[in-house]
């Protein structure tokens, strides 16, 4: 069995992050807000001036994203979501609740 890890995420995992932030407008119930493209949270997010930095847990080489029913849902570390298929083109502008 693979063990749990943490790491620094890479210009790779943009397409994960993004379609992670996307559920959370989902379950937020903000997804009419959510606008960045993946192309915007690459920008933002790699490059030298960023202030962010993204941690993902890994296990073996899958991002663990979620749990449903009991069961771990995880996205691979290369793009693709394993359980789900959702449009990855909208992200989460700044929004005043």
């Amino acid at each position: 069995m693979s063990a749990l890890c943490l790491r620094e995420a890479t210009v790779r995992d943009v397409a994960v992050i993004h379609e992670m932030s996307r559920e959370l407008a989902v379950f937020e119930e903000l997804e009419d807000l959510f606008v960045a493209t993946v192309e915007d949270f690459e920008v933002e997010l790699f490059n030298d001036r960023s202030p962010a930095t993204v941690l993902l847990a890994e296990l073996g080489d899958e991002v663990v994203t979620e749990r449903v029913g009991g069961k771990r849902r995880a996205i691979s570390a290369h793009g693709g979501s394993k359980g789900s298929e959702s449009a990855v083109d909208v992200g989460l502008r700044g929004a005043k609740r």
